[in-house]
């Protein structure tokens, strides 16, 4: 064998390569998910994983039917093993942590089982995960039915205003790098996730966003792959439980950043120096008219680029009847997820969440 026909050999054996990948999920009562999700991953076209779930002491029968799983998942040739472990997790940080502990693979792959990943999940963010990276991509928020006011909260979801800039769920078409991703569809090697720490056991809520922050701090990249999909049941079915999941959002949000000020967003920042701006011309308007006309300004300012948000999303889904729709889902999403930050500042803890 030649020079060159040794270094084809070589380039060959590198590309075709394929590193154990170590799903780690934590879950509790998503008996009505899991098989769905595990199923996902059963039928991934990458050819070198283990399946690790641990059940934070599920009482509908979750652990159950995921354990009954192991026959079948034993037959697959690209799963390499499948572990199912009942454990105590308080917080799903310490379920992911307590998995990465048990996994065999170099690269650690997160998502939670009420995801289903599409065929080649696992194939796209290994593609990127090489020099040092995070690596994630969309959480595509599904239902089980269809209507106007869902498909109007997906748009809204989806845009740069409604997402909060937040990779979660804002629409990005090519690969990126972003400040965070969430832990639903997040990769990273086994070596990296020790040198950083882990999850944060200590948050229920925001434990991805702070990973990565301190993933950044570190010098290190999060990639954002658009063709790493899953889709994600999230339960957000009607326009009751949409507004629920963001006020909770929120109010999360604002009790960590209390915890940690660097988990703030730019569009924290932003609404802060708002509100602090429209109280303080409040007060000031008692003195003068020219305060309330400020505020007044600043209103119909908010409300002029929440419209043209929702004409130009009313237009790329060719249906004007959207729009009204989309315009009060923004109204409404904007004051649930504001007045949750600034309670969630506000509060010493969440009671309703301990």
């Amino acid at each position: 064998m030649n020079k060159d026909e040794n270094n084809a050999s070589v380039d060959s054996s590198i590309r075709t390569y394929e590193p154990l990948v170590s799903v780690v999920m934590t879950c509790k009562n998503e008996v009505r998910k899991i098989e769905n999700c595990i199923g996902s991953l059963a039928k991934q076209s990458y050819s070198n994983f283990e399946i690790i779930l641990i059940d934070a002491k599920s009482t509908d029968g979750t652990f159950e039917k995921a354990y009954n799983l192991r026959n079948h998942m034993k037959s697959l040739k690209n799963c390499k093993r499948y572990l199912v472990i009942s454990a105590e997790a308080e917080t799903p940080s310490k379920g992911r942590n307590a998995g990465v502990g048990m996994a065999e693979g170099e690269i650690i792959a997160f998502t939670d089982a009420d995801c289903v990943a599409e065929e080649n999940w696992l194939d796209n963010l290994v593609k990127h995960i090489s020099n040092g990276k995070m690596v994630g991509g969309p959480s595509i928020l599904t239902h089980p039915s269809r209507s106007r006011i869902l498909d109007a909260i997906d748009a809204v979801l989806s845009s740069y205003i409604g997402s909060g800039s937040s990779p979660q769920f804002l629409s990005i078409k090519k690969v990126s790098e972003v400040y965070a991703i969430p832990a639903c569809n997040m990769a990273i090697s086994k070596r990296l996730f020790e040198e950083i720490g882990g999850f944060n056991e200590d948050l229920r809520y925001n434990e991805d966003s702070e990973l990565c922050v301190r993933l950044r701090e570190k010098g290190y990249k999060i990639i954002y792959a658009p063709e790493a999909k899953v889709r994600h049941l999230m339960g957000v079915d009607s326009f009751v439980d949409f507004r629920r999941l963001i006020y909770n959002y929120g109010l999360q949000r604002g009790l960590n950043i209390r915890k940690n000020p660097k988990l703030i967003t730019k569009f924290n920042a932003f609404f802060l120096i708002f509100a602090a701006t429209i109280v303080s011309l409040g007060i000031l308007s008692f003195f003068s008219s020219i305060a309330l006309e400020l505020i007044l300004f600043m209103v119909i300012v908010t409300i002029i680029v929440l419209l043209a948000e929702s004409i130009r999303i009313s237009v790329n889904n060719r249906s004007p009847s959207l729009m009204m729709v989309v315009f009060y889902v923004f109204i409404s999403e904007q004051l649930a997820y504001n007045l949750a930050l600034l309670r969630g500042l506000i509060l010493a803890e969440d009671k309703r969440c301990s």
